[in-house]
Order: structure tokens, then sequence, then C-alpha cells
């Protein structure tokens, strides 16, 4: 048997199993290999404006409705998304699903953002002091794969920041930074 044109695909899915593979997360290839049509016959009914009718059966009722195959495939994946959260929340008490609630519904980051202390002027400005904001603008700017070496002591009164180089570079030139006193 011929697989159906394009045309014939969209005139002829079933809108009900469309949102039943959208509610499993099933992509557009799995929907071509379960309708049998090529993936180019469900990327144009996907851009179709043909409204196909389906059912929603929430176990007590069955609801009818009419759709467009992207209304229809937008609304399955959101009833699996929010089943996916409500799956997530209901297993927040494990580590590992915690950590990515709070990351991804939460925004919380694994590494802390530059604190920053107001000033009297309403503009934000850097708690480190000069000479450690000039350290590390220099040691970012050297980028990560050149070795260098910093004095992290403050410099003393009278002592100023020089650049030499650093004789035990094995790769480009690198600059290390000395307090000379």
């Amino acid at each position: 048997m011929a697989k159906p044109g394009p045309k014939a695909f969209v005139n002829t899915v079933d809108g009900t199993q469309l949102f039943k593979l959208a509610m499993s997360a099933a992509t557009l290839i799995d929907v071509a290999a379960w309708f049998n049509v090529s993936l180019s016959s469900v990327n144009r009914a996907f851009l179709s404006n043909k409204q196909i009718p389906y059912a929603i059966d929430d176990g007590k009722t069955v609801t009818q409705f009419t759709g467009t195959f992207r209304e229809i495939w937008n609304r399955g994946m959101g009833h699996c998304r929010i089943s996916l959260r409500r799956r997530m929340m209901q297993n927040a008490d494990k580590p590992a699903i915690a950590i990515f609630l709070a990351k991804n519904l939460l925004g919380y980051k694994d590494e802390p953002e530059e604190t920053l202390a107001p000033t009297v002027d309403g503009q934000s400005k850097s708690v480190l002091p000069e000479w450690l904001e000039q350290v590390l603008t220099e040691q970012q700017s050297a980028g990560p794969d050149r070795p260098g070496a910093t004095n992290p002591l403050p410099p003393s009164e009278g002592s100023t920041l020089t650049s030499e180089p650093d004789s035990k570079a094995t790769q480009g030139p690198s600059i290390a930074l000395r307090v000379k006193q």
C-alpha cells in the first residue's frame, strides 16, 4: 500500500492520536513513523491551517475540540510539560531533582555572580580593592591557557605593580605581576 500524499495526510490525520503522541513527547520524526508518512508530509501538515477534530479524555469526560496540526501539537506538548513538572515537584525531596528544579524554575546557578555594593549616587561598585580588581582584570585578559603567577598580597605604600616576563612559560609569551618595593 502506498503512502498517502501530503494533502491526504492533513485530511486523514487522527487528531486524538496526534494529541496523545505530543503528550508523550514524541518528536515529529516519531509522528511520521507512527502515521507511516514522510517527515516532509508532517512538516507540511504542521504549516497547514486545516482544522482537525480531536478529543481529550481526562478519565471522567471526553471533550471534543478542533484545531490545526500545530495547535493540537502545542496543546499536547503543553500537557506533557505540565505533567512532567507535576511529577518532578512530587519527587522534589530527592536531592538531584531539587537541584534541577532550583536551577531551572528558580534561576539558581552553580557559580555565584560578582558581588556589587551600591554607592551613594546609585551606581554599583565592586567591593574588591582596586589593586585586586587590576590583578584579576589582567589575569582574565591573559586567558586561561597561559601560565602566570600573581602576587596575591596588596601592594604596600610606595610600591608599584610591574610586569616581568615569566621564565617558566612554555606556551607563548606570558606576563607575571610582581610587587616591587
